[in-house]
């Protein structure tokens, strides 16, 4: 049964490795969440390491750098990995190939033209092309600004056509936002595969990302990794998939779910029917944020 708890510090013994997702647990996309900062001290007060797990399709400094200009505070020696990263380092050292050629033409789909530029730079396998005809794989790294996503739907046909396989290096398909959840890549993603296409998935829940963090500890023992997010599917699921201990905040993506929860059965009911809408899958802990 999932235990719930009012903070980080309840249970700061059964755990070695904080993992903390980014969206929904430490900030909105807009500012950091009350607790977050307080939460990040007693961390470092406690000689935990911190990483934080992100479902973006961007490398991971611009990550950090963009966490700390919202105002969280990071410590210099916290970490942040990124589906965008992971999938970065598996072009360079040849993971993922899909042409003979030396470098691999990548066609993508971004949030603003010349992101996929910058997440490009320094690779010496991916080259960027804009004719989707030259391309060898189709890359969702961020939704279209609004005035390219009427014409999303005949790219991604005609990708098909052209049997170009697709890498999504971000699943989410709702991320929270100030004040409602908003559509996410994952969506893309979704839609290519009802059309026949092949997607090939980084990031949470798939188990690339989450090899990529226990890779930097090889010494802590899987269970001692907690993962503290805000999705079932994504966080928690993916998280016990590979042994992790999980904790989910209630204040993200399902806040809607326990929004009249008043006492510890009406919690414990919530979550019992988010578990049965995703497989069944229980954390082990649950707080109301990260605290």
């Amino acid at each position: 049964m999932t235990v719930l708890t009012a903070g980080l510090r309840d249970i700061s013994d059964n755990f070695d490795v904080a993992v903390l997702d980014q969206y929904g647990v430490l900030h909105n996309g807009f500012e950091p969440y009350d607790s977050a900062n307080d939460a990040l001290g007693f961390l470092k007060k406690s000689c935990k390491p911190v990483v934080v797990l992100s479902n973006s399709g961007k490398r991971a400094q611009l990550n950090k750098d963009r966490i700390r200009q919202l105002g969280v505070r990071l410590s210099p020696n916290s970490h942040v990995a990124t589906s965008g990263e992971t999938c970065w380092q598996d072009f360079e050292s040849g993971e993922l190939v899909f042409s003979p050629k030396g470098r691999q033409l990548v066609h993508p789909i971004e949030a603003w033209e010349g992101d996929a530029l910058i997440w490009a730079t320094g690779n010496s396998r991916i080259e960027i092309v804009p004719e989707l005809d030259r391309a060898d794989v189709l890359l969702v790294m961020g939704m279209p600004e609004p005035k390219k996503a009427d014409s999303l739907h005949s790219v991604l046909e005609q990708a098909c056509r052209l049997r170009l396989p697709m890498i999504c290096t971000n699943p989410d398909k709702m991320s929270p936002g100030q004040d409602s959840n908003l559509p996410s890549p994952g969506t893309i993603a979704d839609r290519y595969e009802a059309l026949g296409g092949r997607v090939i998935w980084y990031g949470k829940p798939y188990p690339r990302l989450f090899e990529a963090v226990g890779n930097r500890f090889p010494d802590v023992e899987p269970e001692r990794f907690l993962m503290v997010g805000d999705s079932m599917e994504h966080d928690v699921a993916g998280a016990r998939n590979v042994g992790w201990s999980t904790a989910l905040v209630r204040g993200g993506i399902h806040r809607d779910e326990f929004k009249t929860a008043t006492d510890g059965d009406s919690i414990l009911a919530g979550l019992g029917q988010l578990a049965a809408r995703y497989g069944g899958v229980t954390p082990d802990y649950s707080l109301a944020a990260l605290r």
